[in-house]
Order: C-alpha cells, then structure tokens, then sequence
C-alpha cells in the first residue's frame, strides 16, 4: 500500500450481520479493480463486532479508523482526511466494484491533469433485477452538470473518484446528513471540471428497508435541500431547487398527517405553499382541515 495511488474508503457500522458485504466490497477494491489502491475501512459508531472489528485490525491488506460516534458524513469526512494518494473513491460497504473500475476512472484523470473529478456509470441491483443507475448519456451530464443533477442524481455514493489536490477534507465539512451525494456533487460541479463515462464500474446492491424508504429519509430531506441552498449556486438552479424544497415539505406534511401529527404536518403545509410553485399543493389544504 506504500506504493498506491488511489485510496479507497469504506465506511461500515462493522456489525456480525455486515461481514459477508463488507468482505466483498473489500475485495472488488482490491485487486480486480485494476489499480495499486489503499482500502481503508471507516469503523463507524459503536455498534459494531468486537470481534469483526479485531479481524479487520489484523489485516494486513487494509487500513483502517475507528470513530467513536456514528454517523456517515462524520466518516466521509475523516476518511478523506486520512488519504494519502493521489485519487481517492468511495465505497458502500454492501456494495462492490466491477472488475477494472478503478483503472477505467483513473485513465481520464491521468491523461487530462485539470479534471476535478471522473463520474461513471453503474447498475443497482434489486429484487426484480439491474437498472442503470444514470438515466442520461456522459455527454449530456457533462454539457449542464448542475442542470441535469437537479434533475436525477448522477453521483452515486461509490460512482466517483476525485483527485486529492482538487477536492479537500474541506469540502465534506457540511455534508448533510440525507442527501449527500448531490450536495457533494453540485459543490464539486461548480466549481470542478468532470468526466462523465456510459462505462458502468461498479453495482449498488438495493434491497428492502434501505434508509431511502424510511420516514426518517422523507423528513431529513427537507435540511438537506436547505444545505444544498446555502451553496449559493446560479439563480436557475437554485429557483429549481426551490421547487423541490417545496415538495419535500408536501411529503412531510402528508407523512405527518398519516401519522397523526397534525402539527408538523400544517407547519411544513404551510411552508410548501411559500415556495416555488406551492399553490400546487393548496387543494390538499381541505385533508388538513377535515382532521
């Protein structure tokens, strides 16, 4: 690893339940992912296997940190920190790499030295089968990057890598906690140059109970999209972020009033309506009034 170019970091509650995900995703950073890479493995919160955690720190083919506190954008953070390599990617640890993936991101950023960042493509794996996770071309991601984020994520957790003198610990500082993928995503983009590959390099594994479809995603979308606007990116996007501020707080207030929370529910009502767009959701008014 005293020779690696690119350090891989994988962030894991270390829990007996993780092993067999996070052995694989310590293994698709290896080797087969066809670069001389570092994986240093984010011990993250005090949830984890004591014996897991002693396995891990007996390895010899990793790095790792242990953080006393749980958290994902704390880990992020002190990941990136540690790194000291040229590049460096990050990796879910229930999630894996394909076969030279980091070779096929590293060969853009060797070649053109003012690129900020390389994106790629990928699969997400679910119940019912693969699904790309980029709905448009590179090329048309590249030609509006903040544009086309706004409208359908394209940086997946594990589908960057990010060349270390462009892209700093500083840069995590504020990552929210729902959402931080495109808020890192549009920090970086406008200011960064970006590759974007059709290759697909690495595979999401979605499966059922994931955070994205828990109540606690719905109503932490709300400060996340309010850490995104203090960016203070172009007009045009922030008008279009606004937008969905004001549907993250439609979603609020219904999942509040299906649970019987009739205050929080008109409060993020009543924001939803001072919003961009907001009058869209006046009708729902009456559901609020009839309770």
């Amino acid at each position: 690893m005293a020779t690696a170019e690119i350090t891989v970091i994988i962030a894991t509650t270390a829990e007996e339940r993780r092993w067999a995900q996070l052995e694989r995703a310590i293994a698709s950073a290896g080797r087969s992912a066809g670069a001389a890479s570092r994986v240093l493995v984010v011990i993250n919160g005090p949830r984890c296997s004591p014996a897991l955690v002693s396995t891990l720190k007996a390895r010899t083919d990793i790095d790792h940190l242990q953080l006393p506190e749980a958290g994902l954008p704390q880990a992020i953070r002190a990941g990136r920190a540690a790194v000291r390599t040229p590049f460096f990617s990050f990796l879910d640890d229930d999630d894996e790499y394909l076969d030279d993936a980091l070779a096929v991101r590293l060969a853009p950023l060797h070649a053109d030295p003012g690129l900020g960042f390389v994106v790629t493509a990928g699969w997400r794996t679910t119940p019912q089968g693969d699904a790309p996770m980029l709905a448009l071309p590179g090329a048309a991601i590249e030609a509006d990057p903040l544009g086309t984020l706004v409208a359908d994520n394209w940086l997946a957790s594990c589908g960057g890598t990010y060349r270390s003198s462009a892209v700093s610990p500083e840069d995590f500082a504020a990552m929210p906690t729902y959402l931080e993928w495109t808020w890192l995503a549009l920090r970086l983009a406008a200011r960064l140059r970006l590759r974007v590959l059709d290759t697909p390099t690495y595979r999401i594994h979605d499966m059922a109970g994931s955070l994205s479809k828990s109540p606690a995603y719905t109503y932490g979308t709300v400060p996340a999209l309010e850490a995104i606007l203090a960016l203070g990116l172009p007009a045009r996007i922030d008008r279009k972020l606004r937008h969905k501020l004001g549907s993250a707080h439609h979603a609020c207030s219904t999942l509040a009033l299906g649970q019987g929370q009739l205050r929080p529910a008109w409060r993020h009502h009543l924001r939803s309506l001072a919003l961009p767009g907001g009058l869209r959701y006046l009708p729902y008014t009456r559901h609020l009034l009839r309770r």
